[in-house]
């Protein structure tokens, strides 16, 4: 409160005492002043000269750290804000990274949606790689001003933003867009954006698409923050696609192998039952095989020979044919005991002996000199395998032929005469032939003659008969034009009488 002057004229002590404490009064209304304003405020508006006015100077460092407390709360309020917004959004995407991501073009487009969405922008599109060419990202989503736009687009590593983006794995941030860039690079609309940036969806070094987003604004620092988060996310969520994805695949490739599998259990399981009937039937045609061989050997000849046609074994038929000891044959070679006559029959014995050590069974007949008699033998050559399926011996079996060969040259001699006598006939008949061909053509010689003469008669006779029809009509003629003249005569003369 003001202090009242006393009654009494003070002295000057007091009168400067009086100053004083008026100054102090008044500097003590300003700081209260200035404490209810930082007490409502928290801060003191105003000039910083204010201050000096103050009955406590320290105001002025409080009002500094005030201020300063502030600015630092408001930043860190705005920062909490922008987390909780990041925050918010990323939570937001859980739920969308969860859904149809075993269907990578729908999950990549519900993803755009939901970003374009959230960032509050006009314009996204999206790529993913291509499943038909390498390094190349072919466009599957875009919103142009919130309509889903179709553009059928590919790039090419390192072509454009996009293809930059994806080549050099990390976010581009371009805010100088070229005019042209729409209609070269971009699969949005007309509208040119400020700001656009391409963001590869990544894990570690492996790029799985491609974001482009435009905005008609510049980006704020904290939507790049968060568009740098959530690319983290979607490449972990890309990555889990593609495991399944792969897993998928080679889960049905393994089922349709273990079906396949099955499928050839059941086989050689079938195949082991007829292997196993197989077998016991021959089994049984072994038996059989024996008694025929047996009864075999004991009408026809019999050797055995190793691959270089050697002999290894002999029947007695054979040993009886060949009129040797059966110790004087063994190990010779059975191609020493044999000829070939008639340029005819000679066959390539190389060859054929090749074929049948391959593996083929061969037939051939051949002429044995013995005691300087010719024997012939119909022989089949039969290669004998081991459990391996190698050949190992060749079984001979022949029988003689040589009657049947006898009666044969007898039959081809006998033959060889009536084709003799059967030319003989031929010339005589082809003679006889001639002879008659040669009388047949002078009769029809005399008859061509004969027809020649009638028809130069006839032609005669044409001839006069058209020579006298011509004379006749012209002597007709004539007569008709004396008629006509006696019939004029007579008209005349019968004018004349009257």
């Amino acid at each position: 409160k003001p202090v009242k002057a006393p009654e009494k004229t003070p002295n000057d002590d007091y009168l400067e005492l009086q100053k004083q404490m008026s100054f102090f009064s008044e500097k003590l209304g300003i700081t209260s002043k200035m404490l209810n304003e930082l007490a409502s405020r928290g801060v003191v508006i105003g000039n910083e000269d204010v201050f000096k006015d103050s009955v406590f100077p320290q105001l002025k460092n409080i009002n500094k750290h005030i201020r300063s407390l502030n600015k630092q709360l408001k930043s860190e309020t705005n920062q909490t804000l922008i987390n909780e917004w990041i925050r918010k959004g990323l939570a937001s995407f859980s739920d969308v990274l969860r859904r149809n991501f075993d269907k990578p073009q729908q999950h990549a487009k519900e993803i755009l949606s939901n970003l374009v969405d959230y960032l509050n922008i006009p314009m996204g599109a999206i790529y993913l790689p291509s499943a038909h060419e390498n390094d190349t990202f072919d466009l599957v989503g875009s919103i142009a001003y919130g309509k889903t736009k179709n553009y059928v687009r590919s790039v090419i590593s390192g072509e454009g933003i996009i293809g930059t983006a994806a080549k050099e794995k990390k976010t581009l941030n371009i805010t100088d867009i070229p005019e042209d860039y729409f209609k070269v690079s971009s699969g949005f609309g007309e509208a040119k954006p400020k700001n656009i940036v391409a963001i590869p969806i990544k894990l570690e070094n492996k790029v799985y698409g491609i974001i482009e987003l435009a905005s008609l604004h510049k980006f704020k620092k904290f939507e790049l923050e968060f568009i740098d988060e959530l690319s983290m996310n979607l490449g972990a969520s890309f990555a889990i696609t593609d495991i399944f994805l792969k897993t998928k695949e080679k889960l049905e490739q393994t089922e349709k192998d273990y079906l396949l599998v099955n499928k050839e259990i059941e086989n050689y399981k079938l195949e082991a039952e007829n292997l196993k009937t197989e077998n016991y039937y021959f089994e049984n045609r072994n038996i059989e095989s024996e008694i025929i061989y047996s009864s075999i050997k004991t009408i026809a000849l019999v050797a055995e020979l190793d691959l270089d046609g050697n002999i290894q074994d002999l029947n007695n038929a054979f040993i009886e044919l060949l009129k040797k000891p059966k110790e004087n044959l063994i190990r010779t070679n059975y191609w020493d005991y044999t000829t070939q006559t008639g340029e005819d029959n000679r066959i390539d014995l190389e060859k054929f002996w090749n074929n049948v050590r391959s593996g083929v069974i061969g037939n051939m007949e051949q002429n044995f000199l013995v005691s300087e008699k010719s024997i012939w033998l119909s022989e089949t050559y039969i290669p004998i395998k081991n459990k391996m399926g190698k050949v190992e011996k060749i079984k001979v079996i022949a029988f003689n032929q040589t009657y049947f060969k006898l009666l044969e040259i007898q039959f081809g001699k006998l033959k060889e005469s009536l084709d003799t006598k059967e030319k003989f006939l031929k010339l005589n008949k082809s003679e006889l032939k001639s002879t008659n061909e040669k009388i047949i053509e002078q009769v029809k010689e005399i008859k061509e003659n004969k027809d020649a003469q009638i028809e130069t008669i006839r032609n005669l006779k044409e001839e006069h008969l058209k020579i006298m029809t011509k004379y006749t009509n012209e002597q007709q003629q004539k007569e008709g034009a004396l008629y006509e003249q006696i019939a004029k005569l007579r008209g005349e003369l019968e004018n004349l009488r009257k």
